[in-house]
């Protein structure tokens, strides 16, 4: 159950597409619908003395709780950050006073309960617990490039055509589960650590972490935008995004309650300091994308 709910990204049409998503929304609502007809029933002494529920009694409590299990497992799998009090809360009592008690018996490699937060060697790995960590893997690394690579457009569209092109590739490793996780693992780490190709990361290097990533979009932005990159060397593009760094690091500084001042005065100075570089198209492309990573990142949106 928890692999046909786990989170499944295909590439249709274009777009990076969690298949499961309706699957996993209609298993919650019938749960939720579930947990409260129990709710009801429990509350009710007809319930217990209707004696044709005698052998199902336990069964529904062992369903409630195991399928509670599998829907806070599957919420951690997709990464949803949806609130569940409401939920927890409607049931929480229930299965403390009715059903606390109640020992599970899982089958082997279903949930994998015990297995999340450790490090397991694909050669261990059932083919199932294989592709429950892909699945999941596959989840995170689609919400990391939408979200995390929000204010990093480059990086952004890096990844996110290298994730098409993993999926692809799994699909030809259909046989081969560990292998597929393997290859969704690597490509995290490269996500994690922003490794872009042609990035020279080594100029980077010595940068604190955080000015390290803003300077790298903007040094991305220039790969983004610039078809002939050979117009600016290697050197300028990197002075040009340290300069940059420091334009919106003192505007956010000195307009820091008011984002539109700061937006001006990023214009105003970065304008003059690029066009004769770049050209004045080119220039208003990237300062916009410019202003964009500072809404998202700098100004304290995702810092």
């Amino acid at each position: 159950l928890r692999q046909v709910l786990a989170p499944k990204v295909d590439n249709i049409d274009g777009q990076l597409t969690d298949t499961n998503q309706k699957k996993r929304e209609d298993f919650y609502s019938a749960l939720t619908a579930f947990s409260n007809c129990l709710k009801v029933a429990l509350q009710s002494a007809t319930y217990f003395e209707d004696k044709s529920f005698d052998d199902k009694r336990e069964l529904y409590k062992k369903a409630l709780k195991s399928m509670s299990e599998l829907r806070k497992q599957v919420r951690e799998d997709a990464e949803e950050t949806v609130n569940y009090d409401a939920y927890a809360e409607s049931i929480r009592t229930m299965l403390d006073k009715h059903i606390g008690g109640v020992e599970i018996q899982e089958s082997e490699g279903v949930y994998l309960v015990g297995n999340m937060g450790k490090d397991a060697k694909p050669k261990d790995m059932s083919d199932d617990e294989a592709r429950n960590k892909k699945d999941a893997i596959t989840g995170r690394v689609t919400k990391m490039i939408e979200q995390d690579l929000a204010d990093d457009p480059y990086a952004q569209e890096y990844f996110s055509n290298l994730l098409k092109k993993a999926i692809e590739q799994a699909k030809e490793m259909f046989d081969a589960p560990a292998k597929q996780y393997l290859l969704f693992a690597d490509f995290e780490e490269q996500v994690k650590e922003r490794k872009v190709e042609g990035m020279p990361s080594e100029r980077f290097d010595d940068l604190n972490p955080k000015v390290k990533r803003h300077v790298q979009a903007y040094y991305g932005l220039f790969l983004k935008h610039l078809d002939d990159v050979s117009n600016l060397s290697e050197d300028e593009r990197f002075d040009f995004s340290m300069a940059i760094d420091e334009v919106v690091t003192s505007a956010v500084a000195e307009f820091s309650i008011n984002p539109q001042e700061i937006e001006k005065q990023i214009n105003r100075q970065l304008l003059p300091m690029m066009f004769k570089a770049i050209g004045m198209n080119a220039a208003k492309t990237i300062i916009n994308d410019v202003i964009q990573i500072t809404r998202l990142g700098v100004a304290g949106y995702h810092s």
